[in-house]
Formats: C-alpha cells, structure tokens, sequence
C-alpha cells in the first residue's frame, strides 16, 4: 500500500464552540495513491462530505464543494478519497444520551510514494570486497 495520509475535520467551528460532540474513528480509513497517477507524481488534498447512521455508519460520501479548494482533488484521486470514507467505522455519537446521525467533513491527503535513494557508496563496498 502506498503513502496515504488522512485528517478528519470533525464539525464546524460553531458546532465545536457549541460544545457539540465530534464524531471519532473506532476503525481508521485506507486507501491507496491511486495507481493511474503514479507516474505524474501529483499530490491531492480532497475533502470528502460523509454522513453516517446512528451506529456510525457511512451511508453517503461525495467530494464537497464548498469546503473543496479548485483543483485540489482530481481525478482519479476522488474516487480513492470517496472510497476511504466508506472504509472507515465511527463510533456512534449521542446527544442528550440519544445515538444520532451526523455529517462531516474530513480531508484525505495523498503523497505519491517516494522510493529510496541508492546509496551511492555501496558500489566502493563492493569493489573493494573483491
């Protein structure tokens, strides 16, 4: 699996400063630096509107709009981000003692994979090991 970074921003700074409960992972999300992008070496930031059950189920991801900077997740890369919000399990989030539904916003960050660089002294190694 390839370099995949994920942050979540979990509620709107009026429902934070309302002291409103924030919804949290019991199961991190995973997805993969979409393999038709590898060669082109782009980075994304795609942020992904999801709403989940009273159990904390996903039932709805789409790319959001309007938290979404222009260009910041193309193709192919919305389809991974989408996917990794299926992928993920929530913990319910109750208030008044009462499980509900909720909406969020996360943002899922890809990085193309970065292969290490050959150490250059190993060929002196091997050299003068023979």
């Amino acid at each position: 699996m390839l370099p995949f970074i994920f942050t979540a921003l979990l509620g709107s700074p009026a429902a934070l400063a309302a002291d409103l409960p924030a919804a949290r992972y019991t199961s991190e999300p995973r997805a993969s630096y979409p393999m038709s992008a590898a060669e082109s070496g782009f980075e994304a930031d795609c942020r992904v509107r999801v709403i989940a059950d009273e159990r904390g189920r996903p039932v709805r991801a789409d790319i959001d709009l309007e938290s979404q900077p222009e260009g910041a997740c193309p193709e192919p890369f919305r389809t991974q981000a989408i996917y990794a919000s299926w992928s993920g399990r929530l913990a319910p989030v109750s208030v008044g003692g009462e499980a509900v539904a909720f909406t969020f916003v996360q943002s899922v960050i890809f990085a193309p994979h970065q292969e290490p660089e050959p150490i250059e002294s190993l060929d002196a190694l091997v050299d003068a090991a023979d």
